[in-house]
């Protein structure tokens, strides 16, 4: 299990890539400066498409010139330009780095298992094996749009900029194409498994909602609020809790079958049936209802 916590804008650590950040309080994206207005939104080729064969060259920026540098290249990626953190969660929210020595290389070699990458405020590195929908390319004078943050590693490449992403996606169409998984968990929580709701009523007893939903956003939810039990059900739905309902059943793993709304290589329950979350305190107690 991978915990992922994304640091801070404000963070001063200079550790080098790291792996055992999570992905939880990444809800809220750094704001040290203005977001440029967006005013296209841009529908990304489909992944499993064609997609222009990247430099050998890995990297970077050249000397700016009166119309901005060209187009940032890292080998094994295409460039998709600047592009905004949605409102009250990541654009890429799988796995989360922070370091002074930021450079687009660095931050690729991070995100190697990951069809997507992209840089921050000159030092955070974001992976995923989507980009949420909420995330629109800025517009700009510059094929850098509004993403003008120079790399804390390298001073010559553009490493975006307040809650923008100087964003990456590979050309290696098997990063997309790979079969869903289950999210093994983050720091805060741990996968117990496929969870049936009692036949009247609910296994857990609070909820939120949104079409966008992902694992992380759940977890994110369930621990704000200080709750033991947190499950995702029919794609959308995040449920929490201190007790699980005496109806609760076990179920395979396999019948949890529906994918995130927010993700769609992974999984978030199905009808009536909860991938159930229980916080690292009391994850090794396994048994439903304890």
């Amino acid at each position: 299990m991978t915990s992922n916590t994304p640091t801070s804008s404000a963070s001063t650590s200079s550790t080098a890539t790291s792996t055992s950040t999570s992905v939880l309080n990444a809800s809220t994206p750094s704001t040290s400066s203005a977001v440029a207005t967006t005013t296209s939104s841009v529908v990304l080729a489909s992944p499993s498409s064609a997609i222009a064969s990247p430099s050998s060259t890995v990297i970077t920026s050249s000397t700016p010139t009166s119309s901005g540098p060209s187009v940032p290249t890292v080998s094994g990626y295409v460039y998709q330009g600047c592009y905004t953190e949605p409102s009250g969660r990541r654009a890429l929210p799988d796995k989360t780095f922070a370091y002074d020595s930021m450079t687009l290389e660095s931050c690729a070699a991070n995100c190697t298992n990951y069809a997507w990458f992209g840089t921050e405020y000159g030092r955070e590195c974001y992976c995923g094996a989507t980009l949420d929908s909420g995330s629109s390319k800025t517009s700009g004078s510059t094929i850098n749009g509004a993403c003008s943050k120079p790399c804390g590693g390298n001073n010559t490449e553009v490493c975006g900029g307040g809650s923008l992403l100087s964003l990456f996606y590979s050309s290696d169409p098997a990063k997309y194409n790979g079969p869903p998984k289950i999210v093994d968990g983050n720091a805060n929580y741990t996968y117990y498994g496929c969870v049936g709701e009692p036949q009247n009523g609910r296994a857990l007893s609070a909820s939120t909602a949104n079409s966008g939903m992902t694992v992380p956003q759940c977890l994110t939810w369930a621990a704000s609020k200080g709750y033991k039990y947190a499950g995702l059900e029919y794609s959308q739905e995040c449920w929490g809790g201190n007790t699980l309902s005496s109806g609760a059943a076990n179920k395979t793993n396999a019948t949890c079958s529906m994918l995130c709304g927010g993700n769609q290589r992974t999984y978030c329950g199905g009808p009536s049936l909860l991938s159930l979350y229980i916080t690292n305190s009391t994850s090794g107690s396994r048994g439903i209802g304890s």
